[in-house]
């Protein structure tokens, strides 16, 4: 039953953000295609309070002896809705200020880490 359930929800995340403009690689990934955000950056509130952002569309460059390649990337995100989370870490709305960060599942979030 549980499998099931797990496969609604992906399901839906999927689908809910397709409408909203990612889109799907041939491996079936979700991913930020150029210009769905402006200037391709997604731009967020830090744990501590700091604005910042994330590119989602950009070129890296990998140098190895004396070749370099240069790699093109999309933000791909991934959904939190995987078999085997015992308590699943989903993020509640922002919190008010002075009220500390807290997952769904009651842990307090740092940074990228959960604690409970």
């Amino acid at each position: 039953m549980a499998d099931v359930a797990l496969s609604v929800l992906r399901k839906a995340i999927t689908v809910s953000c397709l409408a909203k403009g990612l889109a799907l690689s041939q491996k079936r990934d979700l991913y930020f295609p150029e210009g769905l955000i402006p200037g391709n950056r997604l731009k967020f509130t830090n744990y501590d309070g700091t604005k910042t952002f994330v590119s989602t569309v950009g070129e890296r460059t990998f140098k190895s002896g004396l070749t370099k390649e240069v790699v093109r990337y999309h933000l791909s995100p991934r959904s939190l809705a995987e078999k085997g989370l015992s308590r699943p870490a989903l993020v509640k709305e922002a919190p008010t200020e002075g009220e500390v960060p807290r997952a769904a599942s009651g842990g307090r979030i740092v940074g990228s880490a959960l604690q409970t």
